[in-house]
């Protein structure tokens, strides 16, 4: 049977899962370079115009991305000031034009008859807190990703095999972006020689198992991650039980063996 064992794949996916929608507004590699030729001010043939044209690029980016923020902060203390829900601000921002405040939307008419003065406030509809958003600001201003994307990365899972060296890069950039869960597994512990490129473990570190390791590390990153930890290695006779529920799975091992099983048990719960 063919089942990509061709293939040494770094991410295994179960296409039962759906996670990939998430990140599916970033695949779109040749308009991605469009952008950024258009943003870099490059010609056809891939070369800046001049040094001063992306200069001046910068500048402008750097003052749109000042105005967007002043947007959202205004956006936040409104809400806030008036006890109520107003309508998240969209992802793709109107040109910043001016040092002018945006608009703000007025309140309602009242009814005298039947509306309280005080009503309770509403939850926003992008379920975002304030500190999310003050968190993942940076991300949510990131043409076609936003707040949908960033709602929808909040309440993903991923499960991690390995935390080595390829492992302490995903496991740390995963927990940083906000991703709802995580899940470490690995069954060895930690060396010294391990930590020049293992650099999610710390010297403290030596000789605690590193699925632990790792898990104390992002849960200092971000201490409203839900993390599951497995101390032990993957193989056929357990791969079934550690991929299930799970969105994504992440081949970050360091040995065949376990890439094939893993590989082999993603493909197989994609396919049933």
């Amino acid at each position: 049977r063919e089942n990509n064992r061709g293939r040494d794949a770094f991410v295994s996916f179960s296409r039962k899962s759906g996670i990939t929608s998430i990140m599916s507004a970033m695949t779109d590699e040749s308009t991605m370079e469009d952008e950024a030729a258009d943003v870099l001010g490059c010609e056809t043939t891939g070369q800046p115009s001049s040094y001063e044209t992306l200069v001046e690029e910068n500048r402008r980016l750097k003052a749109q991305l000042h105005c967007q923020e002043s947007q959202l902060r205004l956006h936040e203390q409104e809400r806030l000031k008036q006890g109520r829900h107003i309508p998240p601000p969209s992802a793709h921002f109107p040109p910043c034009a001016s040092t002018a405040s945006p608009p703000v939307p007025s309140p309602p008419a009242s009814s005298s008859s039947s509306s309280p003065s005080n009503p309770l406030p509403l939850p926003p509809v992008h379920s975002l807190s304030s500190s999310e958003i003050s968190r993942y600001s940076r991300q949510l201003l990131v043409s076609r990703f936003g707040v949908t994307g960033q709602r929808n990365l909040l309440s993903s899972s991923v499960l991690v095999v390995g935390a080595g060296g390829l492992g302490s890069a995903v496991l740390l950039y995963l927990a940083g972006a906000g991703v709802g869960r995580l899940g470490i597994v690995d069954g060895d512990r930690v060396e010294a020689s391990n930590l020049h490129r293992q650099v999610i473990h710390g010297d403290s570190q030596v000789g605690t198992k590193k699925a632990v390791s790792a898990s104390a590390r992002v849960r200092d990153l971000n201490g409203s991650l839900r993390v599951s930890v497995l101390e032990e290695d993957v193989g056929y006779g357990n791969v079934a039980s550690v991929i299930a529920g799970w969105d994504l799975v992440v081949d970050a091992s360091d040995n065949p063996l376990t890439r094939y099983v893993l590989n082999d048990a993603c493909w197989l719960a994609g396919e049933g």
